[in-house]
């Protein structure tokens, strides 16, 4: 009986059989973290976008107060109940996209405003005995108001950089 020896390959095919599953798994593994570090990328610039156009309206609502209490401050005295109610809506969560002074200063004007609100309130339910205290904070309001816009600009600046968004 005659045996048949097999024939030799060449040495670069048995490296190949060897080597060519783990390649492929690393260049896989490779494909699928750059997808992931692209996925990444742009969940996090798609944060920062949403955060930039949430601050950026907190900001025109806080100038349109501020225009709209030097309006009501110099020809009226006061401020509509309408304003308050636009301006706590776009503002909802603001003390969670801002930290220090303009944190403290949106805590502080809602504060007043939910005061004149109670209290222009219990007005229309007939105690009018209070009627002093509601024009004391109206006044107070503005006039926080007022200072607060007269900052507005530099508090805001570092966070609407648009050059910082993406």
């Amino acid at each position: 009986m005659q045996t048949t020896t097999p024939p030799l390959l060449p040495d670069w095919v048995y490296w190949v059989q060897a080597l060519g599953p783990t390649l492929a798994a690393i260049a896989i593994g490779i494909f699928a973290a750059l997808i992931a570090w692209g996925q990444w990328r742009t969940a996090r610039d798609k944060l920062k976008w949403e955060l930039f156009e949430r601050r950026l309206n907190v900001y025109l609502a806080t100038v349109k107060l501020v225009e709209a209490s030097n309006h009501y401050t110099n020809q009226t005295g006061r401020i509509i109940e309408v304003d308050f109610g636009e301006f706590s809506e776009a503002i909802r969560g603001a003390e969670f996209l801002f930290d220090g002074k303009i944190a403290i200063a949106f805590r502080s004007i809602g504060e007043l405003f939910t005061r004149s609100a109670a209290l222009r309130l219990s007005l229309r339910v007939a105690v009018p005995t209070e009627f002093d205290t509601l024009l004391d904070d109206q006044k107070a309001l503005m006039v926080q108001v007022h200072e607060f816009g007269k900052t507005i600009e530099a508090d805001f600046r570092p966070y609407l950089d648009v050059s910082t968004v993406l």
